[in-house]
């Protein structure tokens, strides 16, 4: 009879899914009654980086290969819990469509002709390409694309650019969500993500955030929502869905209120106006956390309207109604309600953040809060107390790259017309056929997909063929890899070391 291990085993189970094993080799293969297959069992920690969550891992190996994976009881996100995208992490890891090795273009652009390199030939050619480019004083014609950064690896990136000599970090992390932050930025001085205080809250009014799909984060909002049903005795909370689109979370929700695409604002003013109007607001807290809600005279003597009476005078229950397609008295019974059954949010999704009037929208719904006096409080949203990292050393900057880092952004972000963005990636097209400011000679790909995200990827294609030198380091051959010069392929989360800190959860037993 023929002997095998267990690891010989799982190879011809997979090569067998992959029809490279015949079922008669299976079946051999397979253990006999009472026999017994011996194997090495090891369990490991991690975290999972299939979102922004970063739930804490338990990993089962069985013979040194990960075969399950658990939630670690102890970890403050999950609490030993894990969902389904978090459960399917291993698919990411044996993927046979992963890049295992550098790989150089042989033909043109885009046809797919590869040839293998070793880890160091392909490392040389990318450091003597930039070396080239500080010799010559163009440090800044180094683009790097950035997309799904986790822990300190959007630090690190922007210190190499910044000790290199580029001003050329294209790296937002929460690119898709900027509105928001940026609405977050201009009502309440923070930018960043808010966390919601579960335990307490009593009524969720939910602009297109997808609570039940692939909110921030993930698993914490999916507890929270069982939590809000049935984590009280005797007290259920209610949760209310406003969005264009049935949704997952619509039809979970107790009521789905359809509303018009990017009138989202407007309902929330609409529902500030009734609030107002009724006087069904925190005064203590308007009165000691805000400014401009009343009318005020300026130090010139002039007149200036505040927000109460904007809200009064032109967001009328009627005049809203006929913006966002809700009906009057469905606007007049969500405000009582969202007044009456404090603690109450307002939250938001990128449904309502990538519209072009995206950030005055979350100003609205942020100001929906504020009358609800639902900010830093229990049960309200929370403001971040961020991990007491220490501060960096300041990177080491020679005469090239302070040089290169004087130089204009190529993407225009931080000036006018844009200076509250991080970035401005859909101008990218633009200025690179325009070589403008100047010519990018090097581009690289971060765990970014440009011709598959950005507006007008034929656009974009015809703009690469500008750049000389494009390096991309997806596990993937995704579009954007595919029209690379040389791909670097990262490992996956299972086989790197990295930290990874999360932003949109906080301890609670500090309020």
């Amino acid at each position: 009879m023929m002997k095998i291990n267990r690891r010989e085993l799982l190879k011809l189970i997979g090569a067998a899914t992959l029809g490279m094993a015949s079922p008669d080799e299976l079946l051999h293969a397979l253990p006999k009654e009472g026999e017994w297959i011996p194997y090495e069992e090891y369990w490991s920690t991690g975290v999972c980086l299939q979102c922004p969550s970063g739930c804490g891992l338990r990993i089962r190996s069985v013979n040194q290969w990960p075969v399950k994976l658990e939630g670690i009881r102890d970890y403050p996100i999950n609490r030993g819990r894990l969902c389904p995208k978090g459960q399917s992490g291993l698919q990411v890891l044996y993927d046979p469509d992963r890049i295992r090795h550098p790989l150089k273009r042989k033909g043109k652009r885009g046809e797919g002709s590869w040839e293998k390199l070793s880890w160091k030939e392909a490392i040389d050619l990318v450091v003597e390409r930039l070396k080239s480019l500080r010799q010559e004083g163009r440090p800044h014609h180094l683009v790097v694309l950035g997309g799904r950064y986790r822990g300190h690896m959007m630090d690190l990136m922007a210190r190499f650019l910044e000790a290199y000599g580029s001003p050329n970090h294209l790296g937002n992390t929460e690119r898709g969500s900027e509105g928001i932050l940026k609405g977050h930025l201009f009502t309440m001085g923070v930018d960043e993500h808010l966390a919601i205080h579960w335990e307490e809250v009593n009524y969720v009014l939910s602009f297109g955030s997808g609570l039940l799909e692939a909110s921030r984060p993930s698993l914490r909002n999916l507890w929270g929502y069982g939590f809000l049903r049935r984590g009280r005795p005797g007290m259920r909370g209610k949760l209310v869905q406003i969005e264009p689109r049935f949704s997952v979370t619509a039809s979970k929700a107790d009521q789905w209120i359809p509303v018009q695409p990017g009138t989202d604002g407007a309902l929330a003013l609409g529902i500030a106006h009734w609030m107002i109007k009724e006087n069904q607001y925190d005064r203590q807290f308007i009165n000691n956390h805000t400014f401009g809600f009343e009318d005020w005279k300026g130090m010139d003597g002039k007149s200036h309207r505040g927000f109460k009476t904007l809200v009064l005078n032109q967001y009328s229950p009627e005049i809203v109604s006929l913006l966002t397609g809700v009906p009057q008295e469905t606007i007049v019974e969500i405000a009582r309600e969202f007044s009456s059954h404090r603690p109450s949010i307002a939250i938001s999704g990128r449904g309502v953040g990538m519209q072009t009037n995206g950030t005055y929208a979350q100003m609205a719904i942020d100001c929906l809060n504020a009358l609800a006096g639902s900010i830093d409080g229990r049960g309200g949203l929370l403001l971040q107390r961020k991990p007491p990292f220490q501060k960096w050393p300041s990177a080491q900057k020679d005469g090239i790259a302070q040089k290169g880092l004087s130089q204009p952004r190529v993407d225009g972000a931080g000036i006018i017309p844009f200076p509250f963005a991080e970035e401005v990636p859909y101008l990218l097209p633009e200025k690179i056929e325009k070589g403008e400011p100047y010519p990018i000679d090097t581009l690289f790909l971060y765990y970014t997909n440009p011709l598959f995200s950005i507006p007008e990827p034929e656009r974009f294609r015809n703009a690469l063929e500008k750049i000389p030198f494009i390096v991309s380091f997806s596990p993937f051959m995704d579009e954007s890899t595919t029209y690379s010069d040389l791909v670097l392929p990262d490992g996956t989360y299972f086989e790197r070391w990295q930290d990874d800190y999360f932003d949109d959860v906080l301890w609670f037993d500090m309020l």
